[in-house]
């Protein structure tokens, strides 16, 4: 497993069969260098099974693609959301359309 940023995994309740060596993931700011490093790591041939992304932001055209290029490669994307306002779910629709997306009330990280 290798994790860009920093955040209590105890606290989110990730499951244990989603943390395993093929898991990648990328934390708010770090978000982008997990997307980037998954991309390369699939151009390569490597396997990776899940990137999970927590609480990241808006994303550009080019990390975008990225996503899109993850996705059709076979790994699975989680993206986690903490939030502590009123919920706009059209902010969550491109990470909803590449896998499952989870928000919950922020108290944490």
């Amino acid at each position: 497993m290798k994790i860009f940023g920093f955040a209590d995994l105890e606290s989110l309740r990730i499951p244990s069969h989603l943390l395993n060596v093929f898991c990648v993931i990328g934390v708010k700011e770090q978000c982008p260098q997990a997307i980037i490093y998954v991309f390369d790591k699939l151009q390569s041939h490597q396997r990776i099974n899940h990137l999970i992304l927590i609480n990241p932001a808006k994303l550009n055209d080019s990390l975008n693609e990225k996503l899109h290029a993850i996705a059709s490669n076979g790994c699975k994307i989680y993206s986690h959301f903490m939030e502590d306002k009123e919920i706009n779910l059209n902010h969550y629709q491109t990470f909803a359309q590449l896998g499952l997306v989870v928000i919950t009330k922020a108290h944490f990280i």
